[in-house]
């Protein structure tokens, strides 16, 4: 899978509809996602923080993943939370089964490539080898609160960008001098 630009515009984190037991409302899913697309957002964001990523097993994520995927219909693109408290290779094996779903763009949060007292050098030595184990797949960054607040700088921001993998920053730091040298730092990438 190869992309050379992610639409830009609004990319709502979506939630997860849930029913009274705590199972996921497909119909609520689909109704969902109709929604944002008849609104015209530029894609969907389907497993993230909003959508109670954490609290979902590895299946119910793909499968929530998938089921946006296939009610989009190709409408809009869609991305997806891939990594998730393991090791680097088995982030890299549950990377590649959503983007064999049918995402477009996965996302690597960034607090679950390094520990909170680890320092960029690991974190970028991390995200060096899962680049090393995805392929070309498309990768975008969060920095997800949870399970820990780890922001990433502009210096690895423009890092990332280089690499030409990297194609959406979902930023947090709450900071518009943060976000503009993140933007700088960006410049001239996917």
């Amino acid at each position: 899978m190869t992309i050379t630009q992610f639409p830009h515009g609004v990319l709502p984190a979506m939630i997860t509809p849930l029913n009274a037991d705590k199972s996921i409302d497909w119909n609520g899913v689909d109704r969902l996602t109709d929604w944002y697309i008849e609104a015209g957002v530029a894609g969907l964001f389907a497993v993230g923080q909003s959508s109670e990523m954490f609290a979902l097993s590895d299946d119910e994520r793909l499968q929530l993943a998938k089921r946006v995927v296939d009610r989009t219909d190709g409408r809009v693109p869609v991305t997806a939370s891939g990594t998730f408290v393991s090791s680097i290779e088995q982030q890299a094996d549950f990377i590649k089964k959503i983007a064999d779903i049918g995402v477009q763009v996965v996302v690597v949060l960034a607090s679950e490539m390094a520990q909170s007292d680890e320092d960029d050098d690991i974190w970028q030595k991390n995200v060096e080898k899962l680049l090393s184990l995805t392929d070309n797949i498309p990768l975008a960054l969060y920095e997800c609160p949870e399970p820990y607040h780890r922001l990433i700088s502009p210096d690895l921001v423009h890092w990332a960008a280089q690499t030409g993998r990297f194609y959406l920053l979902k930023e947090t730091s709450r900071s518009i001098e943060q976000v503009l040298a993140k933007i700088r730092a960006a410049e001239g990438t996917p």
